[in-house]
């Protein structure tokens, strides 16, 4: 709705979600966000002087309300640059190489700290970058606003449903509430999301309870947060004309997550978990028909996938840390398939090792003969794996239809190439994006094996997060069995205690294998984690310390400023090799448009009007290469039944000039 709202609520979300036991931390200061309150204020002046604004609109009653804001703002600050000096610093262009000449304001602290109060600039933004911005105000006396001649609800209506269809529900929400004419185009969208989560009590009020009368307050309390869960579904259920339009509904349950080991023994877990599993049952059960289905925590039985079965709208199904009866796996094979879910995902965050769980994570999958996505998933910090699938898992030809897979925390590759090799023999393979990851290197023999297995299938992106060797050889058989390739992804484990994606060591340097890239045909995008500052680029960052630390200059926090200045140092560094790599990747692959490496640091690669190219450092978050909290992220109904080009068919287009 506003410019740099979803910026603004991304970082707040990445904050929210660290763990850190940090609670008094800059960042959870309001002033920490400001710097968006002012991009905001000063593209605001811009965009109603280019017209091109945002969904509020560029009316001539919002510019006569911001006008006067925008005249004070220009007196104070033009009264405050007339006092501050001016000076010229050299700085230093990483990305051209080249030094340049940059304009430094200077004022007095008073001032400056005076003024930064009155309007609530951010104490993140300096005076030379505020008169940088601040150069857009010079355009208002000598421009035009440009009013909007068109309101909202004159486009067409298809452009208006595309508007709900990318807002938040709360956004959608405040959009349809504003006339009748968007209430009718929003409400399809109004309750497209449902959350039905049994909810932990709030454990302070158990703070002045001890003994048995804590056991009782403790019962009663986890009762009546049942109780409360029981009456949301019966709300749900008894208004059809929200449950209708549903189209992702999730169950939840905070009592599995860290709390149900305090339970166990003060309550009988199976009967108080029993109305719970029914509910949840008699919600599939009822009038809905959701395309997105997400349980969390929760005991499945063999009714619940009978009711999923009835759902001819599901086309997504997450199973997040549930548990699966020994019945319900002992009959699997008598339940109703599921051949409507097209993207299934299976995972597990638990830390304790539940022998169960393990056994049924493959034998759930004959349930599902039609699925285009498997995402089974572990986090690398987790001390359980994945068990190889059993001989009769093995026996289901699952890689004919599945186009998408990723496996993590999976170690038994031997395994894992011998099914895909059996499922080559009943037909051609159909998947065009594969990851697998381990906490642990795979040698390179077993890779190759793997890779040799995947021969046949039309690959575009290809995952390999736990290489133990890293060999020439593994990359020429990368670019031999998969020329086609559009994204690679690489990373080794330097040793057994390199347990996730981090930095290493390679056997060979970097210009030992940039040539074998010659032989990808359109390679885009490149994930590695080869250590760039090993020879790249060597800055003498100890040198520098050592010599700042010896000057006797001494202050509070000498330890943080210089761990701050070495990581500075250590960055600059990195995204100097970092550029250098893409470079020389980039003479044998023309086609590559970015590097990336494992920090998020990584070389955008562009073509300028002279078809030169260009390169520029960037954080890169490499879509192409999904996490173990994620996976394959695909929308639904990209995951539909569409033909698959092999590499025959591609050469036939190159050969008639298509």
């Amino acid at each position: 709705m506003r410019l740099f709202e979803d910026a603004e609520y991304r970082c707040r979300m990445r904050v929210v979600g660290r763990l850190s036991d940090e609670t008094d931390g800059s960042d959870s200061l309001p002033e920490y966000y400001r710097v968006y309150q002012v991009d905001r204020f000063f593209a605001t002046i811009k965009g109603f002087l280019e017209g091109d604004l945002d969904l509020t609109g560029r009316h001539q009653r919002r510019l006569d309300e911001l006008m006067p804001l925008w005249t004070t703002f220009a007196e104070d600050f033009n009264a405050i640059k007339r006092i501050s000096t001016t000076s010229l610093v050299m700085t230093m262009d990483w990305i051209r190489r080249t030094h340049r000449e940059t304009t430094v304001y200077t004022l007095s602290e008073d001032a400056w700290s005076d003024f930064r109060n009155r309007w609530k600039i951010p104490w993140s933004i300096s005076f030379t970058s505020l008169v940088q911005q601040a150069e857009v105000l010079d355009l208002l006396s000598h421009s035009k606003p440009k009013i909007q001649q068109l309101c909202l609800t004159d486009l067409p209506s298809e452009i208006l449903d595309f508007i709900m269809s990318i807002a938040s529900m709360d956004k959608a929400r405040l959009l349809s509430a504003t006339c009748k004419q968007l209430y009718q185009i929003g409400l399809p969208y109004l309750f497209g999301s449902r959350t039905l989560s049994l909810r932990y009590f709030d454990y302070t009020k158990l703070d002045d309870a001890d003994g048995e009368a804590w056991v009782k307050l403790k019962i009663k309390l986890a009762l009546q947060t049942r109780q409360t869960f029981l009456d949301k579904v019966d709300f749900f259920l008894s208004r059809p004309d929200i449950s209708r339009q549903t189209r992702q509904l999730f169950f939840g349950n905070e009592y599995r997550i860290g709390e149900e080991d305090d339970m166990n023994g003060i309550i009988d877990l199976a009967s108080f978990y029993a109305p719970v599993s029914r509910a949840v049952v008699k919600v599939l059960d009822a009038p809905v028909n959701p395309q997105i289905l997400m349980i969390s925590c929760h005991d499945l039985c063999s009714d619940f996938f009978i009711a999923v079965s009835h759902l001819s709208h599901l086309r997504r199904l997450s199973m997040i840390n549930c548990r699966f009866s020994e019945i319900l796996t002992s009959s699997i094979l008598t339940l109703p398939k599921c051949g409507q879910i097209r993207i299934l995902n299976i995972s597990d965050f638990s830390i304790d090792f539940d022998e169960r769980t393990e056994n049924s994570t493959w034998t759930l999958l004959p349930l599902f003969p039609h699925i285009r996505v498997l995402n089974m998933m572990r986090p690398a910090g987790m001390r359980n794996f994945i068990l190889h699938p059993p001989p009769s898992i093995q026996r289901l030809n699952l890689f004919l239809h599945l186009r998408y897979f990723a496996l993590f925390q999976f170690y038994d590759l031997p395994n894992l190439s011998t099914w895909i090799r059996l499922n080559r023999l009943q037909g051609p393979l159909s998947l065009t994006h594969f990851k697998v990851l381990s906490r642990w290197g795979w040698p390179d023999h077993e890779v190759i094996d793997l890779l040799e297995a995947l021969r046949a299938a039309p690959l575009e992106a290809l995952s390999i997060d736990g290489l133990q060797d890293g060999s020439l050889m593994l990359i020429e058989r990368v670019a031999e069995y998969f020329p086609n390739l559009r994204a690679l992804s690489l990373v080794r484990r330097e040793n057994d205690r390199q347990v996730k994606a981090e930095s290493s060591m390679w056997p060979r340097a970097s210009w030992e294998y940039a040539p074998l890239f010659a032989r990808f045909n359109r390679l885009e995008h490149f994930l590695w984690n080869y250590r760039v500052l090993h020879d790249h680029f060597v800055y003498p960052t100890a040198l520098l310390l050592f010599e700042k630390d010896a000057s006797g200059e001494k202050w509070e926090d000498e330890d943080e400023d210089i761990r701050w200045d070495l990581q500075d140092l250590i960055s600059e560094a990195e995204e100097y090799g970092c550029v250098d790599a893409a470079r020389l990747l980039a003479a044998y692959c023309p086609s590559l448009k970015g590097l990336c490496t494992v920090r998020g640091t990584g070389c955008v690669i562009a073509r300028d009007g002279y078809g030169r190219s260009v390169f520029t450092c960037s954080f890169i978050i490499p879509e192409w290469d999904p996490t173990e909290w994620e996976g394959w992220n695909i929308d639904v109904k990209d995951a539909e039944d569409k033909p698959v080009r092999s590499e025959s068919d591609e050469d036939e287009d190159d050969e008639v000039g298509v």
